[in-house]
């Protein structure tokens, strides 16, 4: 009875397991959507942009305080450079003027005199209470017409601007002969040295000057301009008294002045008109 009821137990059929709950798969992330492209716009670098090693007004002008300036920011002298404290320009003047030569009894002699001169003048460029320009050059002319001669001039001048008041003085070297009216009246061959005052008033571009020159010979024969009958007050051998207006908006000046001198023939009135142009600067 037993081996029927293995035999039985043998052929019933195992109960299904119970299946296994499939676990739910968790949704994929949503992709993040590409980044947008950037863009770059270049710009040129002004060159004019300020910075603290460049604007004027943060850069010491004195050596000494710009050193400590140097000091204090751990910067090298030749970092940058330091700001220019003189500006430098080359000039030329071509002239035109006519001389006349009074106190002949028959009518002072006419002439034209035709000239230039050419130098190099120099400023400060500092913000400061007092600034100073300087001044050399050289000027040869020769009368036209009514007179025939030469005058070849050397000059050195340096002095202060005082707000719109500019005083200089200078160094003047000067060789000149002249002969009026066909011989008859000569201006001897003489050499000459002075010293050059001139005081000058600046409103906007145009300037008027004053100007006191007197000249000592040392080297020649010409008699004093005190043998003469002088009209105004003679200082060394002769004395030349000028005066000016000039107005120079730019690179190109335009200039009208007149000057008096007092010689041993005579008083010697010249007037005319010069064109100034600078030539760059450094």
């Amino acid at each position: 009875m037993w081996f029927w009821g293995l035999v039985a137990w043998g052929q019933e059929e195992p109960e299904p397991a119970e299946p296994e709950p499939v676990e739910e798969a968790e949704p994929a992330p949503e992709e993040a959507p590409p980044p947008a492209p950037r863009t770059y716009t270049m710009t040129p670098v002004e060159a004019d942009l300020p910075s603290a090693l460049t604007r004027r007004d943060q850069v010491p002008d004195d050596p000494e305080a710009l050193d400590d300036f140097l000091r204090q920011t751990g910067f090298e002298p030749g970092d940058f450079e330091r700001p220019a404290l003189i500006q430098g320009a080359w000039f030329i003047r071509p002239q035109l003027a006519i001389a006349q030569l009074l106190g002949d009894a028959d009518g002072g002699p006419v002439a034209l005199r035709v000239g230039a001169s050419a130098g190099r003048r120099w400023s400060t460029l500092q913000v400061l209470p007092v600034q100073v320009m300087a001044e050399v050059g050289v000027r040869a002319s020769a009368p036209v017409g009514g007179a025939r001669g030469s005058r070849f001039e050397g000059f050195a001048s340096i002095g202060p601007w005082l707000g719109p008041v500019r005083v200089q003085l200078g160094l003047h070297a000067r060789q000149e002969r002249e002969r009026w009216r066909k011989g008859s009246l000569v201006l001897d061959d003489a050499t000459f040295v002075g010293g050059d005052l001139q005081v000058a008033l600046d409103v906007g571009k145009a300037n008027l000057s004053l100007g006191l020159l007197p000249l000592v010979e040392v080297a020649g024969d010409r008699p004093s301009a005190r043998e003469g009958d002088p009209v105004l007050p003679v200082l060394g051998t002769e004395t030349v008294y000028s005066a000016g207006l000039g107005v120079q908006p730019g690179v190109f000046g335009l200039r009208v002045h007149g000057s008096w001198r007092d010689t041993a023939i005579g008083g010697l009135l010249e007037v005319g008109a010069s064109l100034s142009a600078r030539l760059g600067g450094s």
